[in-house]
């Protein structure tokens, strides 16, 4: 992997929350959406969620200011998961084609559909698990180009002996926009272990273009988390440690990383219960830097890159609320605030709409 240069975030004290209304705006979706994700494509907006055992899509054609009315994505008898961290991913092609993976009940498969640009609805699903395997866990898609990856946590195969309660990491590619997709088969890296077995994934794209999947790891029951960066054509992947606090954990936190896909490549992620944010710069990525003293506790991280520099920050507090701050392009606090409660457990998810503002949706 190329070598990255080190941008550290710098959290201060938070300024008078007076200020969010000029920054950060909420998008509360249907009442009992469960595990919302979002793709954007210049002034298309794409969200996928799941409700009722189904999976719904709702597209913004304006930044994301309004939203067309939800469709199912998910056939009717269909059943699908979502629930926690699992839910609905989706990601948006080079020539506007969308491309969305979801579990259906006991993970028992890698559902993918597509809708093409100008088409009216979505393709009828397809499994990408194949034959011989058993579940897919952490299930998410990227896009590039013409290239699509799904990944997941996969048990066919013996599972690294150096991690405990890990699995491998698997995908299925496609090179064509997602018309055919290879067979499944473990990702080849250079990462000596397995991933964390029930932390979702997070998959995205580098300032080149490139694939990335953000993983927990497992190996000797340390859960730091790494990025993997694919080639151009996401075939072979390269190991690039997010977190090294050597947290040793005989279990799995289920709380996996999220990607703010562009450059400087920035992860939100959890160590021990605590929220942080790592950058990427030539040496790496360097220490992760926290909320202010009192607000590092939490779950469900999100990162959102926007305009001029800044950087939202949000994650899930001990009270349920998704909490925030917005760091400027030197890295202080320019403004924080509180979102509200999340219905349940779910994930929160956002996104930088036309008018350059941050919109947290849950």
């Amino acid at each position: 992997m190329r070598s990255i240069a080190l941008t550290v975030l710098v959290s201060l004290a938070a300024v008078p929350a007076a200020l969010a209304d000029d920054v950060v705006r909420v998008h509360r979706l249907p009442d009992g959406a469960k595990g919302p994700a979002v793709a954007v494509r210049g002034e298309s907006v794409h969200l996928a969620w799941g409700q009722r055992d189904a999976i719904f899509h709702a597209e913004s054609t304006d930044g994301g200011r309004t939203f067309g009315a939800p469709a199912r994505v998910s056939a009717e008898g269909e059943q699908a998961l979502a629930a926690m961290e699992r839910g609905p991913r989706l990601a948006v092609g080079g020539d506007g084609t969308v491309h969305i993976v979801w579990s259906p009940p006991r993970l028992r498969g890698a559902r993918y559909a597509s809708r093409a640009p100008g088409a009216a609805t979505f393709s009828a699903s397809r499994d990408l698990l194949g034959q011989g395997g058993k579940d897919a866990e952490g299930l998410t898609i990227a896009a590039s180009g013409d290239v699509v990856l799904a990944v997941w946590l996969d048990n066919r195969g013996p599972a690294p002996a150096n991690s405990p309660i890990g699995l491998p990491l698997w995908g299925s590619r496609s090179t064509d926009g997602g018309k055919t997709f290879s067979a499944p088969a473990a990702l080849a890296h250079d990462y000596d272990g397995g991933a964390c077995a029930c932390c979702h994934l997070d998959a995205g794209v580098d300032g080149e273009g490139r694939i990335v999947v953000a993983f927990r790891g497992a190996r000797e029951n340390v859960r730091d988390v790494f990025l993997l960066r694919g080639d151009a054509e996401a075939r072979r992947f390269r190991v690039a440690p997010v977190t090294r606090e050597n947290w040793e954990f005989r279990g799995c936190p289920m709380d996996g990383p999220r990607v703010a896909s562009g450059e400087p490549l920035v992860v939100a992620c959890t160590v021990d219960g605590r929220v942080g944010l790592a950058a990427a710069g030539r040496q790496g990525f360097g220490p992760q830097a926290r909320p202010a003293e009192g607000g590092d506790r939490g779950r469900f991280p999100l990162a959102l890159r926007g305009t001029n520099g800044r950087l939202l920050f949000a994650w899930v507090g001990g009270d349920n609320h998704v909490h925030w701050q917005v760091h400027g392009d030197k890295g202080a606090v320019v403004a924080s605030g509180d979102a509200g409660a999340v219905a349940g457990e779910t994930r929160p998810t956002g996104f930088v709409d036309g008018a350059g503002m941050f919109v947290v949706v849950q």
